[in-house]
């Protein structure tokens, strides 16, 4: 009752302006929901999870909200069931890693370049680069059903001219996603609670250009 009559106490004392009402030139808001099934690596993970701490959500249905500790417990689960519904390598680490070194998003040291001059091996290195970049951006879209899906749609949207805007409360996820979008060759920016005022303005100002890509 009290949250009902809140915007009738603080009508008052702030103003509150809609975007419809400051800026009329903005199409109307459309949303679509698109329920996306969870691979077959996605539900071992998801089914292991659950297994793993069957014995936890046992003793909480018998014993209800009388364990703190137990309800902490769960609210971690839940955590880790969210990211293997969005990719099983937020849960394993090691497999992200070793993705990541075999996809050359990982190595930070070049290497010599033998008797051959510096620049064939650069254009060499791109190349054997990317290729296997490439496999590894495969590997990882069959693993996870969301981002098969944002695939087919980074597709369909890309043809038609359109920029696209992701959002993720894991910052994690705004990782796996930089080294996905790195090998499959997109163009992207990313702003994060650790992009400082300037770059944010600058990257703004770059994605709205009329020129972007």
């Amino acid at each position: 009752e009290l949250l009902a009559k809140a915007p009738a106490l603080l009508k008052p004392l702030m103003l509150r302006r809609l975007k419809r009402d400051v800026e009329a030139t903005l199409p109307p808001k459309e949303e679509i929901i698109v329920k996306v099934p969870m691979s077959k690596p996605q539900l071992e993970v998801y089914k292991q999870l659950l297994s793993a701490h069957a014995q936890l959500l046992d003793s909480l249905e018998e014993d209800g909200p009388g364990m703190p500790d137990g309800w902490k417990q769960i609210k971690a689960l839940f955590v880790e069931l969210r990211k293997a519904s969005c990719h099983p390598f937020l849960v394993n680490k090691k497999l992200w890693r070793e993705a990541k070194d075999r996809g050359g998003r990982g190595d930070t040291n070049g290497g010599s370049g033998g008797g051959k001059p510096a620049l064939l091996n650069t254009i060499k290195k791109r190349t054997d680069t990317k290729k296997k970049g490439a496999k590894e951006a495969d590997n990882m879209v069959k693993l996870s059903g969301k981002l098969n899906a944002l695939e087919q749609l980074l597709k369909r949207l890309k043809a038609g001219g359109h920029r696209v805007l992701i959002f993720s409360c894991f910052t994690m996820v705004l990782d796996l996603l930089a080294d996905y979008l790195s090998w499959r060759g997109h163009k992207y920016l990313r702003l994060d609670g650790s992009t400082n005022r300037v770059r944010r303005r600058v990257d703004i100002s770059r994605f709205q250009a009329i020129d972007s890509d």
